[in-house]
């Protein structure tokens, strides 16, 4: 079972994520750079999420891994 870690902790790496933030909990994150339509790298490296692009980042203070999904899915 994963458990809430610090952000000094977290993956850098494109590794998704849960985080903690000041908006919640935010599923399925990850650090990297925003893609332009082309796939281009555009702008600096960011948390990027479902729920929010980038451009307004949460402020994390935890991360955890995904937990595993049900058995039997």
């Amino acid at each position: 079972m994963s458990t809430w870690k610090t952000m000094d902790t977290a993956p850098l790496d494109g590794t998704r994520v849960d985080l903690w933030t000041d908006m919640g909990r935010i599923t399925n994150c990850a650090f990297k750079h925003k893609r332009g339509g082309n796939g281009a790298t555009v702008g600096i490296k960011n948390w990027f999420g479902i729920r929010f692009d980038g451009m307004v980042p949460p402020v994390p203070s935890h991360w955890m891994f995904p937990p595993e999904p049900p058995e039997g899915v």
